[in-house]
């Protein structure tokens, strides 16, 4: 290690230096609890988007859908006493200029209802409903996976 005493000294300014860093974890879970978040990934992967929909929890349990502006954190919800949606899963319109031109599929679980599950329909935009599926027997709880034209 002597002998190339100057080779090892230039080695080390290479490398990655140290750095110190503060990361901040938010106590209080109720405010912004958003899972399994979606964008617009057929026009917006990789770049930088301003809308991600989730679910939103109630204390570990999905009870809502939620839209989030990145920038702006003003938030849009969809949510129905009793009732359990899944991940949501953007649809792009076709031929859509805006970012969240488009729609949201989930399923939703109601216990106890007649009808205990639907695939529901809700424009990406302001979250409203635009259709829904009821059937006659039990859904799973979640689609976990992409939608595929």
């Amino acid at each position: 290690m002597r002998a190339n005493w100057e080779e090892v000294k230039k080695a080390a300014m290479m490398a990655p230096q140290p750095e110190v860093r503060r990361y901040v974890i938010p106590l209080d879970v109720n405010k912004a609890t958003f899972e399994f978040p979606q964008i617009n990934y057929q026009k917006y992967a990789g770049k930088n988007y301003t809308y991600a929909y989730g679910l939103g929890l109630n204390h570990f349990i999905p009870d809502r859908i939620v839209k989030l502006n990145v920038k702006t954190k003003e938030t849009w919800v969809w949510q129905e006493p009793d009732s359990y949606p899944s991940e949501p899963l953007f649809v792009q319109t076709p031929d859509g200029i805006d970012e969240d031109d488009g729609v949201l599929l989930t399923i939703v679980v109601a216990p106890g209802s007649q009808r205990p599950g639907y695939l529901l329909i809700l424009n990406a935009k302001d979250l409203s409903e635009i259709a829904r599926a009821e059937v006659e027997c039990t859904l799973p709880v979640t689609f976990h996976g992409m939608y595929k034209p």
